[in-house]
């Protein structure tokens, strides 16, 4: 199974024109590997999610623009909203249009008073740290080993957290396919010195952190179901007993959902495991493939923003089109009791199990992780994979990063995880995994070859 074949190469000269004026020819490093070539898109089909390049190769599309393009890369409603909008005036400045977004968020999402907008998932983050140290009064922020919050120096390394030698990670692991992406020449030199770096899933070290630095930590900063690298899904209880620790030891709780806001559940990871965070970022889905994010919680909290005590600013925040997005994003999600996630959830539960029993036949033992919307294979013996230390030791990285080449250049578009959206049918599913099919065995070839 492959892309429609090649009648041109236009792709090719694309990309050395792109290298010339584009550095790195490449448009983000993530999307970068040796050798590896972008796919230029010259149209999106309006049939489903499909779309060519400039040969004419096909492709399904389980990227979605690596995540926001929940509703496709050609949804109609989403086009009116807006140009709709654009008609009104090209503006940035303050409209109805920004009221009626935060007015849309609050109403999906319980426990926001109060929220601000910004254009990405990174600002977004940057954000509300500022906000947790401004109303606690403390210096030090958690985050977890492997989850993906955006490209600060701070959030790309810190200190890992051995309360016994805590020592500042600047150095890249050769073992560690995040740390290897994620570290990076140019950070500042004490940028890593305000993080503590925790494994995820692992209660006691989170515990034995707060009972000796408590007070002097602001915030815990996380995914709420990581989907980056190995998609590991908190264990039971988890949540709930980091809750009751942010609380008796006064650190805010901050659930960055860039990725699992309204694609996981319409009031977010907060509203599926029911439990509540302090603060809350999104981007992404939030905005149907336009950019555009929110920070906001807690009336107590967001009100160091109010009293511009914390500097919250942009020329960019709350653009109209952004928010425009958001309202026909939420509106589509909304409509008919969640229609779109619960078609989502099939469809995405039917890939998860499809790659599964193809890897079954093929003799390749694989585990699928993350959730229905957005998931991850992972290459193991084990059930599970509980956090990014288990994956050194236990999941095979050669052909987690071989499989998602092999199927980007066989026509199905991903970026390692395989995002499901709206427009996606059964008949994409069944091709995908047929496509799947043939790269396990290609795997499986491979280590019978000692390769």
């Amino acid at each position: 199974m492959q892309p429609t074949t090649k009648k041109k190469d236009i792709n090719e000269e694309l990309y050395k024109r792109a290298y010339e004026c584009i550095a790195g020819g490449q448009l983000g490093n993530f999307k970068q590997g040796a050798g590896d070539r972008p796919t230029f898109i010259e149209r999106y089909d309006d049939s489903g999610p499909y779309y060519y390049d400039y040969d004419g190769n096909k492709y399904y599309d389980f990227c979605l623009s690596y995540g926001p393009s929940i509703l496709g890369g050609n949804n109609d409603a989403l086009r009116k909203a807006l140009v709709d909008q654009i008609n009104q005036g090209y503006t940035k400045d303050f409209k109805l249009v920004q009221i009626e977004a935060a007015e849309k968020i609050k109403s999906v999402v319980k426990g926001i008073d109060l929220l601000r907008f910004t254009l990405t998932g990174t600002e977004a983050n940057m954000q509300v740290m500022r906000v947790a140290r401004a109303y606690t009064r403390k210096n030090m922020i958690v985050k977890f080993d492997a989850h993906y919050n955006g490209a600060t120096d701070p959030l790309l390394g810190g200190v890992v957290a051995d309360p016994a030698n805590p020592i500042a990670q600047n150095a890249v692991d050769a073992n560690d396919a995040y740390n290897g992406f994620t570290s990076t020449e140019g950070r500042a030199k004490h940028a890593l010195d305000d993080m503590y770096i925790l494994p995820w899933n692992d209660l006691g070290a989170l515990q034995n952190l707060l009972e000796r630095y408590g007070d002097d930590i602001a915030g815990i900063l996380m995914e709420p179901w990581p989907v980056n690298i190995h998609g590991c899904k908190p264990e039971p209880g988890y949540l709930e007993s980091m809750r009751e620790l942010c609380t008796r030891h006064n650190v805010v709780m901050i659930f960055d959902e860039i990725l699992t806001g309204f694609r996981l559940h319409i009031g977010g990871a907060s509203e599926y495991f029911g439990v509540q965070p302090d603060l809350w970022t999104f981007s992404k889905a939030l905005g149907g493939g336009f950019p555009v994010s929110a920070y906001g919680g807690k009336r107590e909290f967001m009100d160091t923003v109010s009293r511009c005590e914390v500097l919250a600013s942009g020329t960019f925040a709350g653009y109209p089109i952004g928010c425009a997005a958001i309202i026909s994003v939420i509106d589509q999600l909304s409509a008919n009791d969640c229609e779109i996630l619960r078609r989502i959830e099939r469809l995405g539960t039917m890939l998860s199990d499809g790659f599964k029993k193809a890897a079954e036949r093929q003799n390749v033992p694989l585990v699928m992780q993350g959730f229905p919307g957005a998931i991850i294979p992972v290459f193991t013996q084990k059930e599970k994979i509980i956090n990014n230390r288990d994956a050194i030791e236990s999941a095979d990285m050669d052909a987690y990063w071989y499989f998602a080449s092999r199927m980007n250049k066989l026509g199905i578009a991903n970026l390692q995880r395989y995002c499901v959206g709206a427009d996606h049918k059964e008949k994409d599913i069944e091709y995908a995994v047929g496509v799947a099919e043939e790269v396990f065995a290609e795997i499986a070839d491979k280590r019978h070859l000692g390769h």
